[in-house]
């Protein structure tokens, strides 16, 4: 028997015979009546037991676009990236929109690449969107491009691996950005972020990625006369 229960037994007794048990219930104690039955008072209700939750979706994240993408390993991201090496003035950081993140800032003279990666982490040749965060100000705007296997020939008769450009241009606030495929690079617009991480979307539905030669890059403007300060952290590059 268990304390806080009451235990009610029914019993078929005639004087000189044996008692039979016809049957027996356990039930939690509870207040009575007092019409002529015993009251019973105290215990607790049996507890019923309820079915484990259901989880909870998780958002999708996405997975990261090229090795280190996330910043948290830099010795696999510098590995990725191609000839030219990463910028002079963009650096590890702490204080990530999740661990780690890039920083560039100084002061830049010309349009350059911040970096170019060959390499593509998510094993993806298609999808609907790459994502990554941006915090800070910049004189100039950022340009990405999204390579392509395909070949283009320029005005020279030069050929080279086709791109579609991402124009960031003006950033002024918190709010999300989706950015459309262009048919020019442009650094037109200041960003500024207002101290907070701002999530920008790049709608590649339709592309196909590359799987040779470079594979992303990350460019930023600057004022060839009297140069650009930038002061900007990126981090958390993702397709879907």
């Amino acid at each position: 028997t268990e304390s806080g229960y009451k235990y009610t037994v029914e019993v078929t007794y005639n004087r000189g015979q044996l008692v039979i048990v016809e049957g027996a219930t356990i039930n939690p104690w509870k207040e009575g009546s007092d019409n002529g039955e015993v009251i019973v008072i105290g215990g607790e209700e049996t507890p019923t037991p309820q079915p484990e939750p259901e989880p909870e979706p998780q958002p999708t994240e996405g997975k990261l676009l090229f090795p280190g993408a996330n910043f948290d390993d830099f010795d696999a991201f510098k590995a990725s990236l191609n000839s030219f090496p990463l910028h002079s003035l963009a650096t590890q950081v702490d204080g990530g929109k999740t661990g780690k993140a890039l920083q560039f800032k100084g002061n830049i003279k010309k349009n350059d690449f911040i970096f170019t990666t060959t390499k593509n982490a998510s094993g993806l040749t298609s999808g609907t969107k790459i994502s990554f965060y941006l915090k800070g100000k910049s004189g100039r705007s950022l340009s990405i491009n999204v390579y392509s296997d395909d070949k283009e020939t320029n005005s020279k008769g030069k050929s080279y691996q086709a791109y579609k450009p991402f124009n960031l241009e003006t950033v002024s606030g918190t709010n999300d950005i989706t950015l459309q495929p262009q048919t020019r690079n442009g650094y037109t617009g200041t960003i500024d972020t207002q101290g907070q991480w701002v999530k920008v979307t790049l709608n590649i539905a339709g592309l196909k990625l590359a799987t040779q030669e470079n594979f992303f890059a990350v460019k930023v403007g600057a004022d060839k006369k009297n140069g650009t300060d930038v002061d900007l952290m990126i981090d958390d590059f993702t397709i879907e």
